[in-house]
């Protein structure tokens, strides 16, 4: 049952005043509230401080989120039933996992298959449209759960996956590579998926902030569940994405480039295990993963640049446009240095 100081509470948590709902929640919960009603929001205004500890105590007070016993597993598997995204943020945990029991089993979509299998410990990589029942195993947990199972925190959390090296396509590569003379290559995104709309900036609305000189844009934009040829991209602006999704080709056109600007979705993830340095753009209430007024500990490449508040895009765009132009000035200034020296 919700209480009107537990909804209170929901709503200072929306809008990211987050000491202010902790202490309504509290109270909620003296007042006889269900300890269930707002759990999530309490576990994610710990995971937002940066507190893990603090939000694994939280989810103890609920069941497991996973099927088996996770601290004597024989054969684990590893359900990745949200966005790509998730799955390449928290199959980090794999090797730690896969060194406390005798297999792990990854169930996950077909287009990142070749990167699992590059992950230390996947004993085996498995369609997301595979029935479970055919697979013989003792626990299954969902990717995202892998942090509280294994109660790491973020002193402690693990490397990110290793991407392995793959080939992109010799035409975009080659037009990237002409179109980019002596330029900042980098590659954008502007749409998250329309599950979320607050995370997605219009396209117009971006590059009306970026410089109009120093760099090249190559677009890293899916089409978000519609067709490809859906996705419309100015001819001042290189389309990288013209084929089927394929997260190890869009690395490799990563690899190619000097910095990503993107909104909250795969690419940002992708980018940041390889260490790119990734500019990610974060709607105010952003999630949990990105915490509160800090870098993100999850890749050290990654910087945050977070809405000032609810739906204000031009005042974080116009921050990334200026930033921008001093990355640009400064590769251009690296650029000189090295051809006098040389």
């Amino acid at each position: 049952m919700h209480s009107v100081v537990g909804l209170a509470g929901k709503a200072l948590y929306e809008q990211r005043r987050i000491p202010e709902a902790m202490a309504c929640f509290q109270k909620a919960l003296a007042l006889g509230e269900d300890d269930r009603t707002h759990a999530f929001e309490r576990w994610a205004c710990w995971m937002l401080l940066g507190k893990y500890e603090c939000a694994w105590k939280e989810a103890d007070r609920s069941a497991p989120p996973w099927q088996g016993d996770i601290r004597r597993p024989r054969h684990v598997l590893i359900r990745c039933l949200r966005g790509l995204g998730d799955a390449i943020q928290f199959l980090r945990y794999v090797p730690l996992l896969s060194s406390r029991c005798a297999r792990v089993t990854v169930h996950a979509p077909d287009s990142l298959h070749p990167l699992i299998a590059a992950v230390p410990g996947v004993g085996a990589v498995n369609s997301r449209d595979q029935p479970a029942d055919g697979l013989m195993h003792d626990c299954e947990i969902e990717c995202s759960h892998l942090p509280y199972a294994l109660r790491t925190t973020i002193e402690t959390l693990p490397d990110p996956i290793r991407v392995p090296e793959a080939d992109a396509p010799p035409g975009c590569l080659r037009a990237i590579r002409e179109a980019s003379v002596g330029t900042v290559r980098t590659g954008i995104v502007w749409s998250a998926g329309d599950w979320n709309p607050a995370r997605s900036i219009p396209l117009e609305l971006l590059m009306a902030h970026l410089p109009a000189t120093g760099i090249t844009l190559i677009s890293l934009q899916r089409a978000c569940g519609r067709k490809p040829e859906s996705v419309s991209v100015p001819a001042k602006i290189i389309n990288a994405e013209t084929g089927p999704a394929n997260p190890l080709a869009t690395a490799a056109i990563i690899a190619e480039l000097d910095l990503v600007v993107t909104v909250d979705t795969m690419v940002a993830h992708l980018a940041g295990s390889m260490g790119k340095p990734v500019w990610t753009i974060l709607p105010y209430a952003a999630d949990w993963r990105w915490m509160l007024g800090r870098t993100s500990p999850w890749y050290p490449s990654m910087r945050l640049f977070r809405q000032a508040s609810p739906g204000d895009w031009a005042a974080v765009l116009q921050e990334v446009g200026s930033e921008l132009e001093e990355f640009s000035q400064a590769a251009y200034l690296r650029t000189m240095r090295a051809q006098n020296s040389a």
